[in-house]
């Protein structure tokens, strides 16, 4: 799901990454469907808020969503949601076996913490308070894009607007590792490869994380809105699951992209919901 915040999304169906589950949420509930639509179960997140992001385990094992006082993970196989606590997280994500969990936690005039969880343990560990990170757009605070986590959970790539940040769980230690490319948003794949940075004048910047540079560049699609050419803030990003492609999307219109050069395979428009 890309192209909107999850408040827009919660209208519709969230599709499991292997097809067979979709999930809709309603306020505080939860309702999971097998693919043909067909009530499968259901959960109470217990916040009348209702969840602030959500991520499927690319193994078919979890889905965890965030809610205002912890991170609940639903087992498909037992059918048990399991709370476990942590304070406010506006972002979350599996890592690539599914054993992990990393977050964003958010902290009121500052940038937030970084979380990470044991799904099978329950350990939690935060990372320290990032430093104060040169954002055009506010100086003090600075939120992640997308988030990964690698290595046994003993690796996190938060990756956002100007730069991403890299944190060695196991020492404590954030890196901070600027594009000065200026972007507008930022996405990482699952295994913490790469760094995608859309650019301002409609540019796709991609990094390898393993030696911290940029790899390739390209354009996108000229933007036309009403006849007027449009600047790219706003267009959303995310990177193929299990396959070497970056999709773009902007106003109605997505593009698909084969990695790392960037090359153009095809493209669709409509809704991303």
């Amino acid at each position: 799901m890309i192209g909107s915040e999850y408040g827009e999304q919660s209208e519709g169906a969230h599709p499991s990454p292997d097809g067979r589950y979709q999930v809709r949420v309603n306020k505080s509930n939860i309702f999971i469907e097998t693919s043909d639509g067909k009530r499968f179960d259901w959960f109470d997140s217990g916040s009348d808020w209702g969840p602030r992001a959500m991520d499927f385990s690319p193994d078919g094992r979890f889905f965890a969503v965030a809610v205002p006082d912890s991170v609940i993970i639903y087992n498909f196989h037992t059918k048990n949601p399991r709370a476990l606590i942590s304070k406010q997280l506006i972002n979350i994500r599996f890592s690539d076996d599914g054993n992990y969990i990393v977050g964003e936690e958010f902290l009121e005039h500052r940038s937030g913490r970084f979380v990470t969880f044991n799904v099978h343990t329950g350990k939690r560990t935060t990372s320290p308070t990032p430093p104060t990170v040169e954002d055009r757009s506010d100086p003090k605070i600075w939120q992640s894009d997308e988030l990964a986590i690698v290595n046994k959970g003993r690796r996190v790539i938060a990756a956002g607007v100007d730069g991403y940040f890299v944190w060695s769980v196991s020492d404590r230690h954030l890196t901070w590792m600027p594009c000065g490319c200026q972007p507008t948003g930022a996405a990482v794949d699952r295994k913490a490869h790469r760094v995608a940075y859309m650019l301002p004048e409609g540019r796709i910047s991609l990094w390898r994380t393993s030696d911290r540079r940029e790899i390739s560049r390209w354009k996108l699609p000229k933007a036309v809105d009403h006849g007027r050419e449009q600047i790219y803030a706003g267009a959303a990003m995310a990177f193929a699951e299990g396959r070497d492609y970056l999709l773009t999307y902007f106003l109605d219109k997505g593009e698909v992209w084969a990695l790392p050069k960037g090359e153009f395979v095809g493209s669709w428009k409509g809704s991303t919901k």
